[in-house]
């Protein structure tokens, strides 16, 4: 088999276990510098989210385990903590990590060695975003200061839990739109659906929610060196 063949079934193999042109991203780890937004900051808003569902292999999402004794799907993904109030701390992600379309959902919330249980409030109608809650707070936890909007070349950051790697820092710049959502220069990989991405005043300017990818005749090509967001316009809407 030469090169191009090689190449030709490795593209084939990502089609079918990604099963879809756009998927859940994240961004690769890079060095906290002079400059840039404080990587705590943005660790003391975000959180582990993590699911499990009846077996549904038509939909798909980074993180996915399928467990075939029980029947049941499990995911991880992140979230951004928006709002806490006195009985409640209020939790934005996407729809798809806080299990839109799945039968049976079991959600929790984690930091560290702490869980809770976590209920859905809500999804957006088109849009994959989502509000959750759990009761109570997370030591250490925040929540934002503003969600904001932002323009193109505009510097953004991010954390969250890439491949599993929990809170990695990474950061972009806005390269333009794609109709609703932010289109970020900044390197994706699956496994970061609901990070939040931060300009460098700490406002929220947009949620990671998939890669963008096309079709080559046959072949799919993924756009790994840019994400896919929605816009902050569209969040404070929701």
């Amino acid at each position: 088999m030469n090169y191009k063949q090689i190449g030709a079934v490795a593209l084939t193999i990502l089609a079918l276990l990604f099963g879809s042109l756009w998927i859940s991203c994240a961004v690769t780890t890079v060095i906290v510098g002079e400059g840039r937004l404080d990587y705590n900051y943005m660790k003391d808003r975000t959180v582990i989210i993590f699911g499990e569902s009846e077996d549904n292999s038509s939909l798909n999402s980074s993180l996915y385990a399928r467990n075939t004794m029980k029947k049941t799907t499990s995911w991880l993904g992140t979230g951004v903590i928006v709002k806490i109030d006195k009985e409640y701390t209020y939790i934005l992600t996407n729809a798809h990590v806080a299990g839109k379309k799945r039968n049976g959902v079991q959600l929790g919330v984690k930091d560290k060695n702490r869980s809770k249980s976590a209920r859905i409030i809500k999804y957006h109608n088109n849009l994959d975003l989502a509000l959750i809650r759990i009761t109570g707070i997370l030591e250490e936890k925040k929540a934002i200061n503003k969600i904001n909007t932002t323009k193109i070349s505009e510097k953004v950051y991010v954390v969250g839990h890439p491949l599993g790697n929990m809170y990695t820092y990474g950061e972009g710049v806005v390269a333009g739109w794609k109709g609703l959502y932010q289109y970020i220069q900044m390197p994706c990989m699956p496994g970061n659906s609901g990070s939040g991405v931060f300009n460098a005043r700490g406002d929220l300017v947009a949620m990671l929610f998939a890669i963008d990818g096309t079709l080559m005749g046959p072949f799919p090509l993924m756009d790994v060196g840019h994400g896919i967001a929605v816009d902050g316009v569209e969040i404070r809407d929701f």
